[in-house]
């Protein structure tokens, strides 16, 4: 199995999200996509100002979705 993240970033505060980002790399497993999901989310808040962050809720969304090897 192969899989593929999405990632996007939601206020909780408007309860809505952005439209969700591609991971540009393909993962071997749901654990490694998992792993990045997270981790990506992380380094995303980081980035953020503090402010937005706490005011409008701001969090991030993700899915790793299975896809058909070829």
């Amino acid at each position: 199995m192969k899989f593929i993240l999405y990632i996007s970033l939601c206020s909780m505060t408007a309860n809505s999200c952005l439209e969700p980002v591609t991971h540009k790399e393909v993962f071997d497993d749901w654990k490694s996509c998992v792993v990045v999901a997270l981790n990506t989310s992380k380094n995303i808040i980081d980035k953020l100002d503090l402010d937005d962050v706490n005011n409008l809720k701001l969090s991030t969304q993700y899915s790793c979705q299975e896809i058909k090897e070829i």
